[in-house]
Formats: structure tokens, sequence, C-alpha cells
């Protein structure tokens, strides 16, 4: 009994996280894009790929106006957020001309090209290191060349990449904070609603093991682009939490009364720290994304698929 008591509360926090990570990774999506922040961090490592002035000035005059990374940009006004390393290799190609794009007139071409002397050195460098790694039955050289600029240029992304995940984590950690005193996502609180109710945690368990089937673990909400879309993912996955648990993210009474503002002194300050323990203990958790709490809840229906057949819910 208890063992399917704590399984049956593992499977309500991990579909409760679950929801709220994809509640998070909506507003943070939209932010994201209203804010272009992907496509300027991209800008400025393409900037930085070389402490090179004449680079530099290169991607602001030159390498955004290619037709090749503006057809990437789904709005005028926007940079675009991400360059796939085929894109960035055509728009060198520009530069050095497709007549010279041959093994016998390459080392020339990039030579006599207006590209910055920086790009220069790196291409005649990755163009000597494909010829020395080169199979001797490959028909086309140049293959051996782009495959070698491509590993350079998705380097220098994996880096960004990893900025990126730095910067936003500050963010991720106070939008987290803010989302779950909003909707009042309090893991003490659920948890002391559901253990008080074995019989109807037992049902709920059923429910979420049942809805299990049809989640992914990066379901549409990651797709919000705007604050409206994101206001209706929110909504729609509050909606998809409130009909599979029977519970809801919300305050019963009203957000000061839950957080000790009416009760008496003595107890105040406990119903406080006790209120804020639980929003911390979620927020914690939604660090840890959507896949995450996906495995877990998959884990743990299935363990608690083994053993006696569960009550259906009626």
């Amino acid at each position: 009994m208890f063992n399917s008591i704590v399984i049956n509360l593992v499977i309500l926090l991990s579909f409760t996280y679950f929801i709220a990570s994809l509640m998070l990774s909506s507003i943070n999506e939209a932010i994201a894009s209203s804010l272009n922040a992907r496509a300027q961090l991209l800008k400025k490592t393409l900037l930085h790929l070389f402490d090179d002035p004449q680079w530099a000035a290169y991607i602001e005059n030159q390498f955004y106006k290619s037709l090749h990374i503006q057809a990437l940009q789904k709005d005028a006004k926007k940079l675009p957020s991400y360059i796939p390393g085929d894109n960035f290799i055509l728009t060198l190609i520009d530069n050095i001309g497709y007549v010279n794009y041959d093994p016998a007139l390459i080392e020339r071409g990039i030579s006599e090209s207006m590209l910055p002397p920086s790009i220069k050195q790196v291409l005649l460098e990755l163009w000597s290191k494909s010829k020395s790694n080169i199979d001797e039955n490959a028909k086309n050289p140049m293959q051996a060349f782009e495959t070698e600029i491509k590993k350079y240029y998705n380097n220098a992304m994996d880096r960004a990449g990893g900025i990126y995940k730095r910067n936003t984590r500050n963010m991720i950690w106070a939008l987290g904070l803010l989302l779950c005193i909003i909707f009042n996502i309090d893991t003490i609180q659920i948890s002391n609603k559901a253990l008080s109710d074995p019989a109807h945690l037992n049902l709920v368990a059923g429910s979420i093991a049942a809805a299990t089937a049809n989640l992914h673990p990066s379901q549409p909400a990651d797709s919000a682009t705007s604050v409206k879309q994101a206001k209706d993912k929110l909504l729609a996955l509050q909606a998809q939490y409130d009909s599979t648990t029977g519970y809801h993210f919300g305050y019963q009474h009203s957000m000061g009364a839950e957080w000790g503002a009416s009760k008496d002194q003595d107890f105040q300050f406990k119903v406080f720290l006790l209120k804020l323990l639980g929003i911390l203990l979620t927020t914690f958790a939604l660090q840890l994304g959507s896949t995450y709490w996906f495995e877990v809840l998959s884990k743990f229906v299935n363990l608690r698929a083994t053993g006696k057949k569960p009550e259906e819910v009626t």
C-alpha cells in the first residue's frame, strides 16, 4: 500500500513538473523570439569568430546581405536565428567566385577574393587539410573541403549554443519562480492534498497513466513565438492539467491568504516559509526540463502497470 501511494505521488508530481516545464518553455521561447535573442547571439558569435575589424565589417556589410542568408529570414526586420553550414559555405563561395571553385583554381580564388585576410588564411589551411585527408577514390575533392569548413563553422556554433544556455540559465530560473508563484505550483501543497486522499490519488495516477501515451517530451509548447501564442499555450496546458488530474493550477483563496497574509501572526511566518519552500522546490524541479520529467513519468507509469490494475476513472 505504501509503495503504491509513493508511486502514485511520483506520477502526479512528475506530470505536474512536466506540464509546468512546457509552460516555462513556452514563456521563454516567446521572450527569446520577441527580443530576437538567438539571432543577436549568432551575430555576435560571427563577429567574434576572428579578432579582425575587416571581418567584423564584412559580417555587417556583406555577409548578412547575401541572398543565402536573407533567404533564412522569416521577417525582413529580424536577422536569422540559425544559419546552416551549407548557407555559410555558399555565402563564402559567392565571394570566392564559382568559376574559381575548382581544385585547380581554389587557392588562387581564395587569395584574390575580397574576403578579409583572417578568413582567407583559415580557408587556405582548411583546403590544405582537406587535401591531406581526402580519400584517394573521392570523385570531388571540393566535398572534402566543404566538410572541413562545416566542422570549423559548427564548432563555432556549438560554442555559441553553450554561451546561450549559460546566458539564459538565470532567466529560466527567474521565469520558473515567477510561473510557480503566479500559478501556485507548490510541491508541498500538491503533495499534502494528494496524500490526504489516497483513493483519489490512485484514480488521478490512473488518469495520468492513460494520458501518457498521447504526451511528447517537447509538445507544441516549445513553438510559441509571440506573447499571444505563449498565453494560448499556457491556458491550454493549464486546462490539460486540470482535466487530467482534477487538481488546479492557481489559488483556491486569495494569493495573500495562502502566503499567510491573513493568518494570525503566530502562524504567519511559518505559513510563508512553507509556501516559499514549496514554490522553490517546484522551481528547482523545472530547471531539469520537460524531457527529464517525461522520462521519469514514463518509468513510473510502467512501474505502476506491473502491479495491481488500478480502478478505472468514472
